[in-house]
């Protein structure tokens, strides 16, 4: 359940924002240009943590459910404006102190130039969105803006590029009692990890089968933050760790760090129809890291998504 009890006052009526956008994102889905999803995906992801040793990298299969919901509406022949809400559900079989609970609104807004199919097109968006876990040191919302351009380059080919930027804000901040903590005598930090950024800059291409299959190759470089979770005593990242939390999802017993890291993102993914309105998407991803004071590591996941449109 999405709790609110206890929040400070703006976090509760952001909370609310949320559930209205959202409530009014879906109900448009009913009339003209409106759209509703439903998935369901199952899959498996590897070091789901951002360990950086073996013993802190945890693996397990997920479950997540998600409905998204918003309309279109043609401001000008070539200018249109989405606005869309989703909620999702993720679970992990064999770490359930990283289940996490998400609800997101954003508004795009998209200029094509010229017309036809070819013409290429410039999009720029904004989105807020609020994680609830476990304990409260992990929840956050998270603000980006987008800009982004594509243009698809003939009946087969379709390609898409551009830039994020992303800020992470924690609102359930507790005290740590450093001094509990093994080798971490004189360590002051601030202690909220999840409070930083990340600079993103995307590339995708589409190619589409004659029988209607996508298959999508992407990548991501992020500029920015990483959060692991380690088991104290890490003696150096209490030095170098930008801030330091408790983790909850394993009974306090590991710290979350708050490095200066960047990472590339390789995906693909194929979707396979299944009617007119059903999809099932096969995806992979793999993201290797380099965090200071770390150096660098890696995870991956994969996973099959059952994807219907209302």
């Amino acid at each position: 359940m999405f709790r609110t009890p206890g929040c400070k006052n703006q976090f509760c009526s952001r909370s609310g924002l949320l559930f209205g956008l959202l409530f009014a994102f879906v109900s448009a889905s009913a009339n003209a240009n409106g759209f509703l999803d439903g998935s369901l995906a199952s899959g498996w992801e590897d070091n789901i943590t951002r360990g950086f040793s073996g013993s802190d990298q945890h693996n397990s299969p997920f479950l997540g459910v998600s409905l998204s919901g918003g309309k279109l509406y043609q401001l000008r022949t070539n200018t249109s404006l989405v606005l869309a809400g989703s909620a999702s559900y993720h679970t992990f079989s064999s770490v359930q102190g990283l289940n996490r609970f998400n609800l997101t609104a954003d508004v795009s807004l998209q200029q094509k130039f010229g017309l036809g199919p070819y013409s290429p097109r410039l999009s720029l968006g904004a989105s807020i969105g609020r994680d609830e876990l476990k304990g409260g040191e992990r929840d956050r919302y998270l603000y980006a803006v987008e800009l982004g351009f594509s243009k698809r380059l003939n009946q087969s080919w379709n390609v898409n590029f551009g830039a994020s930027r992303e800020t992470s804000r924690g609102f359930n901040e507790r005290d740590v009692n450093f001094s509990s903590l093994p080798n971490a005598t004189g360590a002051t930090r601030p202690t909220d990890p999840m409070d930083y950024y990340n600079n993103i800059f995307f590339g995708s291409l589409d190619y589409e089968f004659a029988s209607g299959w996508l298959l999508t190759g992407s990548h991501q470089t992020i500029d920015g933050y990483i959060v692991p979770s380690a088991v104290p005593p890490v003696a150096s990242l209490f030095k170098h760790a930008k801030a330091l939390a408790i983790d909850p999802a394993f009974s306090r017993l590991q710290v979350l760090y708050l490095l200066k890291s960047r990472s590339s993102v390789w995906g693909t993914n194929l979707s396979v129809p299944l009617g007119a309105d059903s999809a099932v998407d096969f995806a992979y991803s793999w993201q290797d890291i380099d965090a200071d004071h770390v150096g660098s590591y890696q995870n991956f996941q994969f996973s099959i998504n059952l994807i219907h449109r209302f």
